[in-house]
């Protein structure tokens, strides 16, 4: 059967600083990576092992960013607004 896992990511929208909590166990490695609205991959990081992780997308400009999260052959695709004060 599908494995689906529970992705939670917060806030939304975001002043910079993304968190991500997957209910996978430690050791399962995901990888995250964050595409800005003209299609740049602005973050990347492969093999997280952690089940809570944070993004700083604080140095960005406010606007809607992808969160592409790689677990297990799934790719879920979340949008992100970074909206500072």
């Amino acid at each position: 059967h599908q494995e689906t896992s529970l992705i939670s990511i917060y806030p939304n929208p975001t002043t910079g600083i993304v968190n991500i909590e997957t209910d996978k166990g430690i050791g399962t490695k995901i990888g995250i990576a964050v595409i800005s609205s003209l299609g740049a991959e602005i973050y990347h990081k492969e093999n997280v092992e952690a089940t809570k992780f944070q993004v700083d997308l604080s140095n960005q400009s406010n606007g809607v960013y992808l969160l592409m999260i790689n677990s297990s052959g799934q790719q879920p695709i979340k949008k992100i607004v970074v909206l500072k004060k």
